[in-house]
């Protein structure tokens, strides 16, 4: 990637500033422009930003975290790696498909329902995606609805976009059920005693999804997501299952 045409400064004396109120002070041809660490529009329209923000100056490990648990798993039961069709749910600009790739798993669809991301991964990372999506979950058009459930995937990824307004539970169920039965689910969230409401509502579903049966856990890890932007750490939790049934309307209505 070539060198960036910009520079980041972070703020100080921001301790115990919000997830979602986080931001940071982007510099561009002596411009400056306050943005958020949630203002993925304007973050992912300048090439290779997010990269540089997310993973050199916060640390995120989330995508090698999760990536290297869920190929762990597979390893387990014998089943080759390459043999995985994933669905890469909140794809962003493909961090989590390029760790994908890299693991083995030749078929990766990202989906996310923000055009610029979409641009941002064919930009930045091209030929890591199968095929892309700019939809909602929740009001597939016809054409996208048909063609991933003709896709029959065996696993879904979903990295740091569970809670905080990102990805709510219903559009988790949507990726979830086009999962195959048997096939592996990987995801992470923030720890509901850490936050506020909409990050409670997706621990609480989670359990209940697993006390069900319809998804067994096989297994779950702490660990630092990323540093916020005061260096304090910003820690979540990890999981790998695999799917045994679907999960029905109404686990999301009693959330």
């Amino acid at each position: 990637m070539q060198r960036p045409d910009f520079t980041i400064r972070l703020p100080h004396d921001v301790r115990g500033l919000a997830q979602t109120e986080e931001y940071f002070i982007l510099v561009q041809e002596r411009n400056e422009r306050r943005l958020r660490l949630h203002d993925y529009r304007e973050i992912y329209n300048v090439p290779g930003l997010y990269d540089h923000l997310l993973s050199d100056l916060l640390q995120c490990t989330s995508p090698e975290v999760i990536t290297r648990m869920l190929s762990a798993e597979v390893g387990k039961v014998g089943v080759p790696i390459a043999d995985l069709v994933a669905l890469d749910l909140g794809a962003g600009t493909g961090l989590v498909g390029a760790a994908l790739q890299q693991r083995g798993i030749r078929r990766i669809v990202g989906i996310d329902i923000l055009p610029e991301a979409c641009e941002a991964a064919h930009r930045d990372r091209p030929g890591v995606y199968w095929r892309y999506y700019v939809e909602d979950m929740c009001n597939l058009t016809a054409q996208a609805h048909q063609e991933l459930t003709a896709t029959r995937f065996n696993a879904m990824v979903c990295v740091s976009a569970l809670g905080l307004s990102h990805v709510p539970t219903a559009v988790f169920t949507q990726g979830y059920n086009l999962v195959a039965r048997d096939g592996w689910v990987a995801f992470n969230f923030k720890p509901a005693s850490q936050s506020t409401r909409d990050v409670a509502d997706f621990p609480h579903f989670i359990s209940r999804v697993i006390e069900a049966g319809l998804l067994d856990l096989q297994v779950s890890h702490s660990y630092r997501h990323r540093l916020a932007v005061d260096g304090s750490p910003v820690n979540y939790v990890a999981m790998v299952g695999r799917k045994r049934a679907n999960i029905p309307p109404d686990f999301i209505l009693q959330v």
